[in-house]
């Protein structure tokens, strides 16, 4: 059976990212509104943000999740994500829609753009260092967050979103930022931030088949525990993560180890199947090619060996990687870091 080994995108961000560019001086603000395709009042609510939100001087500022609960069960999007909306909103205490938590503090519409202002004014606490793997089947999310300061008590919430066509009864078609899956579950991930010391996390999230993957978006957030505030958000969309790769093949991949040495070489080890000659490429999270070596392989292990020099002899910069290693009709896709 034919198989496709696609690595559709690739993409590291630093500090802030956002679906547009955020102003440096201001720290971003999350948004969080917990709504219904078929509630009235919801469909006021997303007007004052598409007014007075969305034109204020702090409209690049915000980054938005939008949870659909069960004010109405037949709502299609909360039906596709019913699992973690309803307890998301429980864990808040939430009881009507709309609802509307700004940098985890619940927020009247008639203070959405001042808080929103207030919020931005705050030392942004939290460094995100970020990358985005976007497979045929698979988000693969790797993420550091760094504070200046001990933050001991703290969760890491990572909750992909998308922008989503559909008409409720509230006649609002366009829905954008509805949460389809937290990674980290809607309770986050306990993690303590040790000042300029960075916390990493890595996730594999299955593609949904009912997600658009060119409107899916990562939103990336560090909670208090205890008094919810939101220290720091980020969110990076897949129409701004640059296509690196696609291959197919009519064989299965070959699995591949993929090693760092303590002479400061990779290593990257595969039993072959047939001896034969095959080639190693390496390309950089821009999709440009970093390195290519011919090898001759031996049935069963073969072992090769980059030295982490490029191909005009400079040695690379630390960071993500994408391998590319074909012996005849046989290519194996993967990651890495150094």
């Amino acid at each position: 059976m034919k198989t496709t080994l696609a690595v559709l995108a690739l993409l590291t961000l630093t500090q802030i990212s956002s679906f547009r560019s955020f102003a440096q001086s201001n720290k971003p603000v999350l948004l969080e509104m917990f709504t219904n395709s078929h509630c009235g009042p919801c469909a006021s609510a997303y007007g004052i943000i598409n007014s007075q939100v969305k034109t204020s001087q702090y409209a690049d500022d915000v980054v938005y999740i939008f949870y659909h609960v069960s004010t109405y069960t037949d709502d299609k999007l909360f039906q596709e994500s019913r699992t973690e909306s309803n307890p998301r909103a429980s864990s808040y205490g939430v009881s009507s829609t709309p609802t509307v938590y700004i940098d985890g503090v619940r927020t009247g519409s008639s203070n959405w753009v001042s808080s929103i202002g207030a919020r931005t004014q705050k030392s942004q606490s939290i460094t995100f260092n970020r990358t985005v793997v976007a497979t045929n089947s698979t988000l693969e999310i790797d993420i550091s967050a760094t504070s200046p300061s001990d933050l001991p008590n703290v969760k890491l919430l990572v909750a992909v979103v998308e922008n989503v066509q559909y008409k409720g009864r509230n006649n609002v078609s366009q829905h954008q930022y509805v949460m389809r899956t937290m990674p980290t579950t809607i309770a986050g991930k306990d993690i303590s931030l040790q000042a300029n010391q960075a916390n990493q996390s890595t996730y594999s999230v299955p593609l949904n088949s009912v997600w658009n993957k060119d409107s899916i978006g990562v939103v990336v957030f560090i909670q208090d525990a205890t008094t919810r505030e939101v220290y720091g958000s980020t969110i990076v969309r897949f129409d701004e993560i640059s296509k690196v790769t696609s291959v197919e093949n009519d064989k299965p991949s070959l699995p591949v180890t993929v090693l760092q040495k303590n002479s400061g070489a990779t290593s990257f080890s595969f039993n072959s199947p047939i001896s034969t000659k095959g080639s190693l490429q390496i390309y950089d999270v821009n999709g440009e090619l970093v390195f290519s070596k011919d090898f001759s392989t031996a049935q069963d292990n073969t072992i090769i060996e980059w030295n982490n020099v490029n191909n005009t002899g400079n040695v690379v910069a630390n960071g993500v990687y994408l391998y590319k290693i074909q012996i005849g009709s046989i290519i194996s896709t993967g990651k890495f870091s150094l």
